[in-house]
């Protein structure tokens, strides 16, 4: 796994590269920095965020998990995984979930709505079962590349960098998940 991820890193690195360019200022836009997710352990947190209970104990089902794209195939622990470590959260239109140049406190998986990933050549729109601040978790010393910000109300799954690469390294079905994700994002941007 962990050869995975160190082939991962050029690439994420050329993405990066692609992706940014000189001339575009990172510094956010007035009221912006009170709306980005937590850096504190745990899974990452949207400021004004409100949970959203899936069940008696308020985790989603092993069928909900195992419905989103990125998860469906971990095993039994990997969905316990998920269920005990990942918050669900709704976010309103407008609230920003990361700002280029933050730590990656952890990632986002959109569930419902969708989130424009303001990048400096061009924004993209991700919708449900898409990953968002992922990136900032894989390679080592990167931060965050982009603002993203909720276009419509969403409702997203977060986890936290710690279980984020805990599943990296022990869920190889995950892992190749995300990495047909990042591969796809990275043939679709322009050169």
């Amino acid at each position: 796994m962990r050869q995975l991820v160190r082939a991962l890193v050029p690439a994420l690195r050329s993405l990066r590269a692609r992706v940014t360019s000189p001339g575009l200022s990172d510094a956010p836009p007035a009221g912006d920095r009170a709306s980005v997710p937590s850096l504190a352990p745990g899974p990452p947190a949207v400021h004004g965020a409100v949970g959203c209970a899936r069940d008696r104990t308020g985790h989603m089902t092993s069928d909900e998990i195992r419905g989103i794209p990125l998860f469906a195939g971990l095993s039994d622990a990997g969905v316990d995984r998920v269920n005990d470590h990942a918050a669900e959260l709704e976010v309103a239109a407008g609230q920003i979930l990361a700002l280029p140049g933050d730590i990656g406190s952890g990632m986002f998986v959109v569930l419902d709505g969708t989130v424009v990933v303001e990048l400096r050549g061009g924004p993209i729109e991700l919708g449900p079962g898409e990953p968002v601040g992922e990136l900032a978790l894989i390679a080592p010393d990167v931060s965050r590349i982009a603002r993203v910000r909720a276009r419509t109300p969403v409702r997203c799954l977060g986890l936290a960098r710690d279980d984020f690469l805990d599943l990296l390294e022990s869920e190889p079905s995950f892992a190749l998940a995300l990495l047909r994700t990042l591969a796809a994002r990275l043939a679709a941007t322009p050169a």
